[in-house]
């Protein structure tokens, strides 16, 4: 299994969130419980995720993975009659930075592109770089997806 950058930063995201809520005089102080519930299903996503496909059979993303095991910490801290709910901008903040990561990652790519084929984006009008941008994504993720699967598939 190959090591997660990715996990490793939002586990100690996880720790700045928690400071930022302990701090906070706009929002009710988290239980401990739920940070630590936080980075349990943080460490849960990259079990597993080997076998993990959707319903086309392409392999499931770690982005994807991670959201769907903050939603089961967010479900379960919301069920747990033992732990306070934490506010709700705790579990957002999570969201918030798998976002901005995968944005950052993107803007990388297209920035490449342009640098390859020597291209000024900023001539590209706002409303045409939002389609192109919505298209990219599209495509970004279904060309990652394949490939993971051509990976898979070659014994990796």
């Amino acid at each position: 299994m190959g090591k997660s950058k990715f996990l490793d930063f939002l586990r100690s995201h996880t720790d700045k969130v928690k400071d930022r809520n302990k701090k906070s005089a706009r929002q009710e102080t988290a239980s401990p419980k739920v940070f630590k519930s936080m980075k349990q299903k943080i460490r849960e996503a990259q079990q597993g995720i080997r076998d993990e496909v959707d319903a086309k059979g392409k392999p499931v993303s770690m982005k994807q993975r991670m959201r769907q095991k903050l939603q089961e910490a967010r479900r379960e801290n919301e069920q747990d009659s033992s732990v306070k709910t934490a506010p709700p901008e705790v579990f957002d903040a999570m969201d918030k930075r798998i976002d901005q990561l995968d944005k950052q990652r993107r803007n990388r790519v297209f920035k490449q592109i342009a640098e390859e084929y020597d291209l000024d984006l900023s001539l590209i009008p706002d409303r045409e770089m939002h389609k192109l941008n919505n298209s990219f994504d599209k495509d970004m993720d279904n060309f990652m997806k394949n490939y993971a699967h051509r990976f898979r598939k070659a014994g990796a």
